[in-house]
């Protein structure tokens, strides 16, 4: 190795000084944050603050998600950080698909099926370092609750197809989820609003055919179609009366027969 030469020294000088006072800018502004941090806290915070900061890229879950179970409403928020040359590109995939750039800081998961999935992004800063891709996973839950009902008490099916029901009948209501949970079922009746649901109740006692619809959102906010229960309201009691076949005799109130 031959030792350095002298009269390259100034040359070398002349050309990188200013190299080097141009990128002073760019170390300040990089570094600003830690400056007046350095300058109010304590060095052990600054460290802190440091490591935090130097995270290479993070994702967020947008609302719309329980743990690692999401609705079709959640999105992924991918963010990057680099502090020397800078973040290039940012890109993600789902499951085994090509990888792409990711838009806005953000990928939305509404176009995948219901089931498990993974999310895998990675970036790329500008000179070409590509970080180690990170893989997230998930569970899409597309499915709303199923929900049942039930008359408890009075109840006659007709074999026409009317569900006959009384004053004293009561509907009970169920639902379930296949992965995140219950919220809650709401019901109504024609023309009136929704009402949440939390136990056996009695029907309006107004007589003829009605109809009672339901439904049940889960932890995530997918909501089951409307169900519907038909039924008639029968107020009415029987009317008996009686009439006397054959020969008879009525003397004031006795009646006689043989």
């Amino acid at each position: 190795i031959s030792s350095p030469s002298r009269h390259l020294a100034k040359p070398m000088l002349r050309y990188g000084l200013p190299l080097a006072g141009a990128a002073i800018p760019q170390i300040l502004n990089l570094r600003l944050d830690q400056i007046l941090i350095g300058a109010f806290l304590p060095s052990y915070q600054l460290g802190l603050y440091a490591v935090a900061v130097s995270w290479s890229g993070a994702v967020f879950l947008a609302p719309n998600a329980i743990g690692n179970v999401l609705s079709t409403q959640a999105d992924f928020r991918i963010v990057s950080t680099d502090a020397l040359s800078g973040v290039a590109s940012v890109l993600a995939r789902f499951d085994n698909q090509d990888f792409a750039p990711v838009q806005n800081s953000q990928v939305s998961v509404s176009k995948l099926p219901d089931g498990e999935h993974t999310i895998s992004y990675y970036a790329i800063d500008r000179v070409a370092n590509h970080e180690t891709p990170h893989i997230v996973h998930f569970y899409l839950d597309r499915l709303p609750p199923v929900v049942k009902s039930q008359v408890i008490g009075d109840l006659y099916m007709s074999p026409d197809g009317p569900r006959y029901v009384s004053p004293r009948s009561q509907i009970k209501l169920t639902a379930t989820d296949n992965k995140i949970g219950v919220q809650g079922i709401t019901y109504q009746f024609e023309k009136q609003p929704f009402e949440s649901y939390g136990q056996p109740f009695i029907l309006p006692a107004q007589s003829g055919a009605a109809k009672l619809q339901y439904r049940a959102t889960d932890r995530l906010g997918n909501t089951s179609d409307i169900a519907v229960l038909p039924y008639t309201m029968d107020l009415t009691s029987p009317q008996t009366s009686y009439r006397i076949v054959g020969p008879s005799y009525r003397e004031r109130s006795d009646i006689y027969i043989t």
